[in-house]
């Protein structure tokens, strides 16, 4: 099972550093490498010195779609990649609702991303108004990435981020039959609302991991087995 916990625009230096001082010491060696945090690109510089020697895994929420240029204020994949990071989260619904990215843009920065040697954990899901055409959407924001590799999956219902509203076993089932009959090379992922009682009622056979919102930004509730 993967956990990764997406910080968002969250956690200070001092609190980061500590986070990360008690998430060694309280995961065992050999569960390390089935963590992964997301985390600012201003922490990047912690994150590499906190996880050096260890098995633990580090990404960045975005990326832009070309390795250097006049892109002001962009985070360079070429450069995550050199500083350690190995993940980079794209097409989270913040990013396509309040930042206007499209499914061409997503596109670009997940082959990037691969070109540099790291793999893009893909976020897809449904608005309420779209739930009776799931189907339909995922399929559309999978369009293009059948031959991507490696790749993750966050199946992220929109409805359920942050609401607490959890979708059933049920709809989770469909939506990754979706997802695996699209992209069957994925891994794929459930986010939304993720936490350790969420956690203990949708594990089921085709998931195999979470993205963890604000559940990651404590230890405790991070620590989900």
């Amino acid at each position: 099972m993967i956990y990764v916990g997406n910080w968002k625009m969250n956690q200070s230096f001092e609190g980061a550093q500590k986070f990360l001082q008690s998430l060694k010491k309280r995961v065992s060696e050999e569960k390390q490498k089935s963590y992964i945090i997301l985390s600012p690109a201003v922490l990047f510089g912690l994150m590499k010195d906190e996880f050096s020697g260890t098995n633990f895994n580090w990404g960045g929420q975005n990326c832009f779609y070309k390795n250097e240029g006049p892109y002001t204020g962009e985070n360079s994949p070429q450069l995550m990649y050199e500083m350690g990071a190995r993940y980079v989260l794209v097409g989270h619904s913040e990013r396509r609702l309040l930042f206007g990215e499209t499914h061409e843009m997503i596109l670009e920065k997940a082959h990037i991303i691969v070109q540099n040697k790291m793999t893009p954990i893909l976020c897809v899901g449904e608005s309420l108004e779209q739930r009776s055409q799931f189907q339909n959407v995922l399929k559309s924001q999978l369009t293009g990435f059948s031959n991507i590799s490696p790749l993750m999956v966050a199946y992220e219902p929109v409805w359920a981020i942050g609401s607490g509203k959890i979708p059933n076993n049920l709809q989770i089932q469909s939506a990754l039959s979706v997802i695996k009959e699209a992209v069957p090379q994925s891994t794929v992922l459930y986010g939304g609302s993720v936490n350790s009682q969420v956690f203990r009622t949708l594990l089921c056979k085709e998931l195999e991991g979470f993205l963890i919102g604000k559940a990651s930004l404590n230890v405790d509730s991070f620590i989900l087995e």
